[in-house]
């Protein structure tokens, strides 16, 4: 049988870590493991809808920002 979670609410912070707060007790935190620093641009992170090739949240060094698919 599968379980459905579904996420409930969510934080974020200032530094690019958010916290995915769930049903069932469930909580997903993601931080970045690393810093901006001016000569290297790393993704920490994006948040994508599953089976979808719709916008997605990207974050990384440059901070958070929403890609569009190219069409």
């Amino acid at each position: 049988m599968e379980a459905i979670i579904q996420v409930t609410t969510f934080l974020a912070d200032s530094y690019g870590g958010v916290r995915l707060v769930c049903t069932g007790g469930l909580e997903v935190e993601i931080f970045p493991n690393s810093s901006p620093a001016p000569h290297v641009e790393s993704e920490f992170w994006r948040l994508v809808r599953g089976g979808h090739a719709d916008d997605c949240v990207l974050v990384g060094t440059t901070g958070v920002e929403l890609v569009q698919p190219t069409r």
